[in-house]
């Protein structure tokens, strides 16, 4: 899981090169807030990896919360998922099955080690965020679930 959560590091950026403003600032930290709070009432453990991004583990699975500087409106919810790299086809098939039946998910294979579900949404109102992301958490782990019974 290091590993994973290393190339996550890559993958998502440090830093953004656009300036933020007063407003910005405070929308992330209000969103970063909100989102521990809601952690910590669902009684998940959580660390942050960097500016962007948080790692959490909720029902035994590890999850990534990522934010976007240069949009301070866009929020990522990813499930990696370590894959072996075998039956690159079958995978193809099984996630592009799950992206086209699943509301929300976008399922992808990163970088030939990794399977993401991410299901990707703009934040306007903390209430947006505080009354879908468990909805969020549950159609993850049904596309993972979904994705496990195909690939079988």
């Amino acid at each position: 899981m290091k590993k994973l959560l290393i190339a996550l590091m890559v993958l998502l950026p440090f830093t953004s090169l656009a300036q933020n403003t007063e407003t910005n600032d405070y929308f992330t930290s209000l969103l970063e807030k909100t989102i521990e709070n809601k952690l910590k009432e669902m009684g998940c453990s959580y660390e942050y990896i960097n500016d962007e991004a948080m790692h959490f583990k909720h029902q035994g699975r590890s999850f990534i919360f990522a934010t976007d500087d240069e949009d301070v409106n866009f929020v990522r919810i990813i499930l990696p998922i370590e894959w072996d790299g075998s039956n690159r086809r079958l995978t193809l098939e099984a996630l592009n099955n799950i992206t086209k039946s699943t509301k929300f998910i976008k399922a992808n294979i990163m970088d030939d080690d990794s399977v993401w579900f991410s299901i990707e949404s703009q934040i306007f109102r903390m209430s947006d965020l505080e009354n879908t992301f468990e909805r969020y958490l549950r159609i993850l782990h049904s596309g993972y679930n979904d994705y496990v019974s195909e690939i079988k």
